[in-house]
């Protein structure tokens, strides 16, 4: 190792520091004046920095590196290069305008954030039209009547509604802040909005906020007529001016034209009666902020509910139905579910088709499973296949009204129930399935079990018959002439007693699987409708 050359770097590394030091102290010695001017560097650069309250965003090198301009080392102005017209000198210039305006930009924002920090604690949120305490949404019915009722239940319990309030643009919801104020200085105009408003299929928003209108008049409950078009149309001016006059806010018309106007009625009753419910018990109904729907936690809870209504007449049994239609349009989760449970409560023998169809085609995979049971059992009666010929010309009309795919699902789960494929004993038997691409997938994930049991079972036979074949080896080479060295007994080694029962098992359980990709295939072409691709 050189040791003289390793004094000679620590000695000269020591004279850096000396010098180093001797700078500070002539510099702290003669101190200069903050007014000052700054003299740029010999070589054209920028001049020191001063004390910058905020990290430089860019380095001058890297804004020239980033510019193409060429360095000047050699302090030479005719090596200095330039960029669209622009000298090292100017491009000093640009960067100083530069970096002093990203940091301009940069203290603005951190002052805004900070300002807001500070205002937000003390200034409330603006309330939005829904939020208010006297918004009411007008439901129009089949009969040309409405019902007029607060927004806040309607919002809370049912998210279409929600959807709808909020997403007004997207559902085409015209603003009309401003009939009101000209309702007075041109009442013939006034007239036309307002027959565009009762003739539009779409909701329309008013906007009424300085009247005022009492808790009794809030609420309408318009009957429908045996003569829909004589007596069942409502004054359109009187209706209008009952909520506008009295300093309600229309913030929206809902139309539920499509249900029994009685069932409305009763549908928004229940509504309003569940958001009492939920207020009274302090289940948490966040209206103001989010506007989520309660969790319907107590079950049993809400059955009660649902039932006292019933039983007290505010929900009429011939409009369960119905209600609960209107409770899927709304996507109100809370009738939904108590409805359901009632109906499921009351499924027989007379009415598992309708109630049946009625959960196939709103979908409700509880209600689906409690009536597919009755169905199932009332199904031989009705196709004949039964001793006890109790099927009545109503259960046959109710039948033969079902969807075709509908019929031929509930008879391919007849089958598949009835069927040695999938009956006692497999890993598919007691599985419930609500659709034909449930039930695909329940099938296509037992045959491809099945298809790696065989393969196991294939590769565990050729294994034992290669270690026998070792065996055998082994075993003619120690023993002498009197061993069997034959063709016919080396067989008989290898391929013994429990060698062709597996070999058997596995010949069964082939044909098994074959049936079953047969089965799988047909029942592919019987759900086709269902939806979803399948493949093995």
């Amino acid at each position: 190792m050189d040791f003289n050359r390793e004094d000679e770097a620590l000695a000269a590394a020591e004279q850096a520091l000396d010098d180093s030091s001797d700078d500070t102290s002539s510099d702290s010695d003669g101190e200069s004046d903050d007014d000052e001017e700054v003299v740029p560097m010999d070589n054209g650069g920028p001049p020191h920095p001063g004390p910058l309250s905020l990290a430089q965003i860019e380095s001058f090198d890297h804004y020239i590196e980033r510019h193409g301009l060429r360095d000047n080392a050699e302090n030479d102005d005719a090596h200095i290069g330039e960029f669209n017209g622009m000298n090292r000198e100017e491009a000093v210039e640009r960067f100083r305008e530069h970096e002093a305006h990203l940091q301009a930009e940069l203290r603005k924002d951190v002052e805004a954030d900070e300002k807001e920090g500070e205002t937000s604690t003390t200034t409330p949120r603006l309330q939005q039209d829904y939020e208010r305490d006297d918004a009411v949404i007008v439901v129009l019915l089949r009969n040309n009547s409405r019902r007029v009722t607060m927004a806040k239940p309607l919002m809370s319990l049912c998210d279409t509604v929600k959807c709808a309030v909020l997403r007004k643009d997207r559902y085409r919801v015209a603003e009309m802040s401003d009939v009101d104020e000209q309702a007075d200085e041109d009442s013939a105009e006034d007239d036309v909005i307002e027959d565009q408003m009762t003739s539009s299929s779409i909701p329309i928003q008013r906007d009424d906020r300085e009247h005022k209108m009492s808790d009794d008049e809030c609420e309408y409950k318009c009957e429908e007529s045996d003569h829909e078009e004589e007596e069942g149309m409502y004054d359109k001016s009187e209706t209008d001016n009952s909520i506008t006059n009295k300093g309600f806010l229309h913030i929206m018309d809902f139309e539920l034209t499509d249900f029994h106007p009685d069932a409305v009625m009763e549908f928004v009753d229940a509504v309003l009666s569940l958001f009492d419910l939920y207020n009274t018990t302090n289940t948490t109904l966040d209206t103001t902020d989010n506007l989520n729907h309660p969790i319907d936690e107590d079950e049993e809870g809400l059955l009660n509910h649902v039932t006292n209504l019933v039983h007290t007449n505010k929900l009429s049994k011939d409009n369960i139905v119905e209600c609960l239609r209107i409770a899927h349009f709304v996507q109100c989760t809370s009738l939904i579910n108590g409805l359901s449970m009632i109906i499921e409560s009351s499924i027989d023998a007379s009415n598992c088709l309708s109630i049946f169809s009625l959960a196939d085609e709103l979908d409700i995979s509880s209600l689906y499973e409690a009536s597919v049971n009755h169905v199932m059992k009332r199904l031989d009666s009705l196709l004949g296949d039964s001793d006890n010929n109790d099927s009545e010309d109503e259960m046959v009309a109710i039948w033969k009204s079902l969807p075709a795919e509908l019929r031929n699902r509930l008879e391919t789960i007849r089958n598949i129930m009835r069927s040695s494929i999938i009956g006692k004993g497999s890993k598919v038997s007691g599985v419930f399935f609500t659709s034909g691409s449930e039930f695909l997938g329940i099938f296509e994930e037992s045959i491809r079990d099945q298809r790696e049991r065989l393969s196991e079972a294939k590769e565990r036979r050729e294994e034992v018959i290669r270690e026998r074949g070792k065996e055998w080896e082994i075993m003619r080479q120690r023993r002498g002439r009197w061993f069997d060295n034959s063709a016919e007994g080396k067989h008989e080694f290898v391929h013994g007693a429990d060698v062709k029962y597996a070999l058997e098992k596995i010949e069964q359980q082939q044909k098994r699987l074959k049936t079953l990709e047969t089965f799988y295939e047909e029942q592919k072409v019987l759900f086709r409708n269902a939806g979803g691709t399948f493949t093995l």
